[in-house]
């Protein structure tokens, strides 16, 4: 009788070179859920815990970049500020052991200041549907590096500062 070779159980990480971890697929994918539906709960001290101490998160579309948690922090109060009842709805993820790329939509009405390019925007008491996409970079179950991209164009159409 032939002695079958044991199976390993799944991999949770792997060892990255520089003293950081990857996770699986999967494990980003659940992380990245989680934190959307932290996000929801509009309390962005609880979103700490999916951040790295040194990220950098850079809004694309306004070419804004964010270090750190108090640069996250700055970047979550300008969305909250603006839009104080938002709701995001996640519609895609992509996950690998390091990245993950999410699409959601946004649903919120504009009624704080939004700060641009061209000065800050007061509120306007709009309803608006946004499309996202977030692009992250994950080690040690913590985003290190995103992108977040959006339609400013959009963004204006909605709040009634552009025509569509």
């Amino acid at each position: 009788m032939a002695m079958q070779k044991p199976q390993n159980p799944p991999q949770t990480g792997r060892p990255m070179g520089d003293g950081a971890v990857s996770a699986t697929a999967q494990e980003n994918e659940n992380l990245i859920r989680r934190m959307f539906t932290t996000l929801n709960e509009h309390n962005p001290n609880k979103l700490l815990q999916f951040i790295a101490e040194d990220c950098v998160i850079t809004n694309v579309a306004l070419n804004k970049t964010h270090n750190g948690h108090p640069g996250f922090m700055e970047f979550m109060n300008v969305w909250l500020t603006a839009f104080p009842d938002y709701r995001l709805e996640v519609t895609n993820i992509v996950a690998t052991a390091d990245r993950c790329v999410v699409e959601f939509t946004a649903r919120a009405t504009h009624t704080g200041m939004l700060p641009g390019p061209m000065g800050n925007l007061p509120g306007t008491n709009r309803k608006v549907e946004l499309k996202f996409v977030d692009s992250y970079e994950l080690s040690n179950g913590k985003i290190r590096r995103g992108r977040t991209y959006f339609d400013t164009g959009s963004l204006l159409s909605q709040i009634g500062l552009m025509k569509a």
